[in-house]
């Protein structure tokens, strides 16, 4: 036990003398990572047919594949009165057996600048270029071969208006930070 706390006293006093280097890492503005898709809302596969009827599908539109949602965004440049930082928007896509999203990648612009000390102006611009997020949803069938959708249970050819798009909109804002 003497050995382990001798060691552990070495290393501390080690990593304190020197400061710790992290190179790219330390351009890091912010990460968020959740293991859930977000760039689209999956039906729940539960609905009331017309004849009042409560139906499940949901084994339809159960996740075939991990799902993965990553917001980051990276400083390029920085002094002491402008800042500039790229945010990243990347989702996995989502896989179910009726229901398909293709993977989704979006980037922005994050402009920084210190007017005075107690004034900093500010534009935001997330997920202004996007690229994929694509929705591909394909109908169920009765026994009478009639197509119908299983998110909704209405007939295909009237669920046409409630089939999807991405939900991901760039967004944009202009921030004053005034400190007094």
């Amino acid at each position: 036990m003497r050995h382990v706390l001798f060691f552990m006293l070495i290393l501390c006093s080690s990593a304190q003398a020197e400061p710790l280097r992290l190179g790219w890492l330390e351009r890091v503005d912010y990460l968020h990572a959740e293991d859930r898709h977000m760039t689209s809302q999956v039906w729940s596969g539960h609905f009331r047919a017309l004849n009042g009827d409560n139906h499940d599908m949901a084994h339809f539109y159960a996740p075939q594949r991990p799902q993965l949602n990553i917001r980051t965004a990276f400083t390029i440049s920085k002094s002491s009165r402008l800042r500039f930082a790229v945010p990243m928007h990347y989702d996995h896509g989502y896989r179910a057996a009726l229901y398909q999203a293709t993977p989704y990648f979006g980037i922005g612009f994050i402009g920084q600048w210190a007017v005075r000390n107690n004034l900093v102006l500010g534009f935001h611009m997330h997920d202004g270029l996007q690229s994929g997020g694509d929705i591909i949803e394909r109908p169920c069938h009765d026994d009478l071969e009639r197509a119908f959708h299983c998110g909704s249970g209405l007939p295909w050819s009237d669920a046409q208006t409630l089939l999807q798009d991405r939900q991901i909109y760039p967004s944009g804002k202009i921030t004053l930070h005034l400190r007094f």
